[in-house]
Order: C-alpha cells, then structure tokens, then sequence
C-alpha cells in the first residue's frame, strides 16, 4: 500500500509540474486513475476474511439476509462463502438478465430456505423488494 500511495505522490508531482510535457501529464493522469481504481477495488477485497466470518455466523443463526457489494470480486468470495455452508442463495448483479431478476425475487421472498441475497448494489440497489430479509448487509458501498 505503502508502495502505491508514493507513486501516487510521484504521479500528482508530474500533473503539477509546469516543465513537463502535456503527453508526460497525460500519462501520469491516466495512471493515477488506473491505481485509484486498483485501490478502491482493494478496499473491497481486503474485507473478505471479516466478511467470511460474519456470513457464516449469520447462516449459524438461521438469519435470512440480504448482502450488498460493489465489485463482482468481493460478490464471488460472498457467494463462495455461501456455497461453502450449502445455503440456498440468490444472486443478482450486472450478469443477471432482467427477465430472471423478478423470478429469483420471488425465490427468496417465498423459499424459506432460501436465506441469502447475494446483491450487487448497482444491479439490485432500487426496484426489487426483499422484505422477507431481517438483516440487511453492506459489505462495500
């Protein structure tokens, strides 16, 4: 982390720099954005090992809830982490067809052993009611 965080330091410098090359700047800039976005990706995957343990102790709770991610790497680990306890689950994200989003709706509205939504905050964040859920859990935002 250490290691980004001073060459994102290097790359603001370049930007600032009134010697350099708009081409130099350019490439600093598209850089700086490729490692911001690696680094917000890497907030969400550095919470996997607490998310394992706190999925798995909601399954050993019998708790029937909804969980909400970002980035399809942190949704993955969640619905291996599900998988791995032999839970019935529902996915929706970005892969999801529209035409299926309704039926897997009804799945975990009315299956009670279906106790987990596996969401992604974008492709599941508005128009679906899940109200069967008794905790709902945002792993990244």
């Amino acid at each position: 982390m250490k290691v980004r965080m001073d060459r994102m330091d290097k790359l603001k410098q370049i930007v600032a720099n009134s010697n350099r090359s708009e081409q130099e700047k350019t490439a600093a800039e598209a850089e700086s954005r490729a490692m911001l976005t690696e680094l917000y990706s890497d907030t969400g995957t550095d919470k996997c090992e607490w998310l394992e343990s706190y999925v798995k102790d909601l399954i050993d709770c019998e708790t029937k809830f909804l969980i909400f991610a970002h980035h399809r790497e942190v949704l993955d680990k969640i619905e291996e982490f599900v998988k791995a306890k032999k839970t019935k689950y529902i996915r929706i994200d970005g892969n999801t067809p529209m035409t299926k989003r309704q039926g897997l709706v009804k799945s975990f509205q009315e299956d009670g052993d279906c106790s987990v939504a596996v969401l992604s905050v974008t492709a599941a964040g508005t128009g679906l009611t899940l109200t069967a859920a008794s905790t709902v859990v945002f792993a990244e935002l």
